[in-house]
């Protein structure tokens, strides 16, 4: 699901400015700009396949058009700040395989046609060999990629911890008590360092919410998520309150201070608080999925289908339940005619889990979770993916933070909060 609506770009400030702010979201724009390359003149259906903004440094917005024939152009656009535009494309050209694929727009923005990539070299070799018909569906230059095979209804993952991930994810699909679905990993491919999985259909999150209502939606999401929380799969890394603090401070704190966000001081004393009620030592770790968003679960008819269980963990059952219930509140920052019954269905999400399983979800423990991720992963998401109207959002996301982390009334201070 995209959160932020980029077409046409918000009026509204977002977090870092760049020149390209009026251009690089459209992908009617980017196509006419490509047009005056004798290659790209007859692309079409464009599409935002990922967004990633590095304070001060860049931003990367990821294209997917249609070609002739229905073939798939794929691109990544570098949007410079004027500082560092010619740098940024001189050293591409150096690193690329094919220099004819990087192109530039102007001296601050250029791309890279995929699959030219320096980091993930396999990319080349693979669609150079695939036969199948093949479609993006996630990519993050230089990090990983996600492709869809369609002839083979398979799906190919590149990323740094894919043998690993693999074996490890074997392991969770053969475990005999497993009840909910998930792909059935395939193997692993040593020439390519990537893995495959098997391909399933369903809808999408906001799909199921709109077809059959954001409670149904969420009362088979967390009955399949409960069923996860009960295997005991070996070999997983534990993630404990104290390692949320550690990435709070390595991956939130230190992205906030790249912005000239005001927000800072504010999520700096949220930390302090946070540090000074840190949970009791979870007693019962569960098998985490470890990045439980709604883009991470397809539906079908009967059930929930839990899908990128790649950073699978051992933890507090809590921490799963805190990123879904703050990822549906910043879909309430974003629109501010949610309805209050929606915020009484977020807030009682450890109600619905409990409801689905036969274990407790301690209400001190889930607010400690709600509040750490609330900043450091939906007001991160925001700088991540270049929100428009940032500091609006954002504020209204570290209100709720700091009503939630200090145990005033959560439901009051966020209703407050969105309907400011």
């Amino acid at each position: 699901m995209a959160l932020f609506d980029y077409a046409p770009f918000h009026s509204g400030r977002a977090v870092g400015a760049f020149p390209q702010m009026d251009w690089c979201f459209n992908p009617s724009a980017v196509s006419a700009r490509l047009a005056i390359h004798p290659d790209y003149q007859h692309i079409k259906h464009g599409r935002i396949v990922d967004v990633y903004h590095r304070p001060g440094k860049d931003l990367d917005v990821c294209h997917a058009f249609t070609g002739p024939g229905g073939k798939e152009l794929v691109l990544t656009l570098r949007c410079s700040t004027p500082d560092r535009g010619g740098h940024a494309f001189r050293k591409a050209c150096k690193r690329a395989a094919d220099p004819a694929k990087i192109l530039q727009f102007d001296d601050h923005t250029f791309a890279w046609i995929f699959p030219d990539d320096s980091e993930l070299s396999a990319l080349q070799r693979f669609v150079s060999d695939c036969v199948s018909r093949t479609k993006v569906l996630s990519y993050r230059r230089g990090t990983r990629c996600t492709m869809h095979m369609s002839d083979a209804a398979e799906v190919m993952k590149f990323h740094g911890d894919a043998q690993a991930s693999q074996q490890r994810l074997a392991d969770l699909f053969k475990y005999p008590a497993r009840r909910f679905s998930m792909p059935e990993p395939l193997g692993f491919d040593s020439r390519l360092g990537a893995r495959r999985e098997k391909f399933l259909t369903g809808m999408s999150f906001d799909a199921h919410a709109r077809s059959e209502g954001l409670t149904a939606t969420c009362e088979k999401l967390l009955a399949a998520l409960a069923d996860l929380h009960c295997l005991k799969s070996p070999g997983l890394n534990s993630f404990t309150a104290n390692d949320m603090l550690r990435r709070y401070d390595q991956m939130f704190i230190r992205r906030l201070s790249s912005t000239d966000s005001s927000l800072l001081f504010v999520c700096q004393k949220l930390r302090e608080v946070l540090e000074s009620s840190i949970p009791d030592h979870c007693i019962s770790p569960a098998t985490l999925h470890g990045d439980m968003h709604t883009g991470n679960v397809l539906f079908d008819d009967q059930s929930a289908i839990l899908i990128d269980l790649d950073e699978c963990i051992v933890g507090d059952r809590a921490y799963d339940l805190s990123i879904l219930a703050g990822e549906l509140l910043l879909w309430a920052a974003l629109n501010t005619e949610t309805s209050q019954a929606n915020l009484d269905l977020i807030l009682a999400i450890p109600d619905i889990y409990e409801a689905a399983s036969r274990a407790s979800v301690n209400r001190r423990t889930f607010a400690w979770y709600l509040a750490a991720t609330l900043a450091s992963r939906q007001i991160k998401a925001c700088i991540n993916h270049c929100a428009p109207d940032f500091d609006q959002v954002a504020t209204r996301l570290s209100r709720m933070a700091v009503a939630i982390a200090t145990q005033r009334d959560i439901k009051a201070a966020c209703w407050e909060s969105i309907r400011d």
